[in-house]
């Protein structure tokens, strides 16, 4: 019998499996969030994806000496917004601290 694997294509890249795609999007959407205007920052997103369905991701950019960070969780379903909305957080809390 033959194993059916299911692979997302998006933009011409294929995914693996439709965990792997939420991932990106989750991470891809933390960068969206965070706007334009970032020179010289360091940023970066991690998201995991339960069986269940809900995606885990943290988001941090890092200014000098000083990390900010925030974590959020959500469903696949919503996980590019999820990110965008973490990046928002992330913005605010860089513009509270200049």
């Amino acid at each position: 019998m033959a194993t059916v694997v299911e692979q997302t294509t998006v933009h011409g890249f294929m995914f693996p499996n439709r965990a792997s795609f939420d991932r990106l999007t989750a991470e891809r959407g933390f960068r969206e969030g965070l706007g334009e205007g970032l020179d010289g920052l360091i940023e970066g997103a991690l998201a995991t994806v339960t069986d269940d369905g809900e995606v885990h991701l943290f988001g941090a950019v890092v200014r000098g000496t000083t990390t900010f960070q925030a974590t959020a969780k959500g469903t696949a379903r919503n996980a590019g917004p999820l990110g965008q909305e973490l990046g928002k957080q992330v913005l605010e809390q860089l513009r509270a601290r200049p």
